[in-house]
C-alpha cells in the first residue's frame, strides 16, 4: 500500500507474496556488534500522562543473539508534546522521527525508540534503514498472542537494520514475517516454538548496518549450528506491525 505527504513520499508494504526458501546452515555467532537504543518516553505537555515504557531487553537480546548483536538500552528520556501521545497519520510520524528536539540522541549512530499511546493502530514502526521507530505502550499489557509480541522491538529494530518483511522469505516462524508470535521468552528461538528466527540473509543485512558497531567478541550459549533460510527482499519506507500482521 503507497500513500505519500506532501513533503516526502514512502511505501508501506503489506506482506509480500510468498516466494521459495533455499536452506542454509548457519553456525552460532559471538557477540561481537552492539546496536545502541535510546528509549524515549512521550509525555503530554506537564509531564503528567505519559506512555508507559516496556524494554522487553532479554527477549530483544535472545532474539538479536542469533546476529551476534548485542542490544544496549540506555536510560530512558522524556519528551514532553502531547500531539505526539497518539500519532495518526505518516506526516506526525515523520514530524517525530526526522525533526530535531524530540528527545533524539546526539550520536546519530544511536537508534531512537520512541514510546506513544497510539501509532496508526500498529503496535510498532520503524523506518527501514533509518533512524527511528515508535512502540505503541499497550503492545505490553495486551494478550501477547492477539497481535502484540514479546518480538515487537526486536521486529522494528530490524526495519532499522535495512530488513524487510519480505526478508522473512513468508517463513511463520520469522521475525519479520511473525504469523507465530513468541508469547514468552522460552519461544524464543532456539528453544520452545522456535519463534522470531533470522535466516542468512537477514543477518548479513543486519551486521552491515551503519547501526551496528563492532565490539570485543563474547561467546554466547547458542546450539553449535542452526538451519535457517536464504534469500532476501530489499525495499524503501516506513513499516509497522499491526493487529492482524506485522508492518
Amino acid at each position: 500500500m503507497l500513500r505519500s505527504s506532501n513533503r516526502l513520499n514512502f511505501l508501506f508494504f503489506l506482506l509480500m507474496t510468498p516466494v521459495y526458501c533455499l536452506p542454509s546452515l548457519v553456525w552460532a555467532i559471538p557477540i561481537d556488534q552492539k546496536v545502541t537504543i535510546q528509549p524515549i518516553q512521550v509525555c503530554d505537555n506537564y509531564f503528567i500522562s505519559c506512555a508507559p515504557v516496556g524494554l522487553l531487553e532479554a527477549e530483544t537480546d535472545k532474539i538479536w543473539s542469533q546476529a551476534g548483536i548485542d542490544v544496549d538500552f540506555l536510560s530512558p528520556t522524556q519528551f514532553n508534546r502531547a500531539d505526539f501521545l497518539v500519532l495518526n497519520n505518516i506526516d506526525e510520524v515523520i514530524d517525530l522521527f526526522r525533526s530535531p528536539g524530540h528527545g533524539n540522541h546526539p550520536d546519530n549512530q544511536v537508534l531512537n525508540m520512541w514510546f506513544v499511546n497510539d501509532i496508526l493502530g500498529a503496535y510498532g514502526f520503524g523506518e527501514l534503514g533509518g533512524n527511528g521507530m515508535a512502540i505503541r505502550s499497550d503492545v505490553f499489557t495486551l494478550n501477547m498472542g492477539a497481535g502484540g509480541s514479546f518480538g515487537t522491538i526486536a521486529h522494528e529494530i530490524g526495519h532499522n537494520l535495512g530488513l524487510t518483511h519480505a526478508s522473512g522469505l513468508d517463513d511463520s516462524l520469522n521475525l519479520m514475517t511473525s504469523y507465530v508470535r513468541p508469547t514468552n521468552i522460552n519461544d524464543i528461538f532456539p528453544d520452545g516454538i522456535m519463534a522470531a528466527q533470522l535466516n542468512l540473509d537477514q543477518i548479513n543485512t543486519a551486521r552491515h548496518s551503519r547501526f551496528s558497531v563492532d565490539i570485543m567478541p563474547q561467546p554466547i550459549p547458542e546450539p553449535s549450528t542452526i538451519l535457517l533460510f536464504g534469500t532476501a527482499l530489499t525495499g524503501l519506507g516506513f513499516w509497522r506491525w499491526n493487529k492482524g500482521r506485522p508492518h
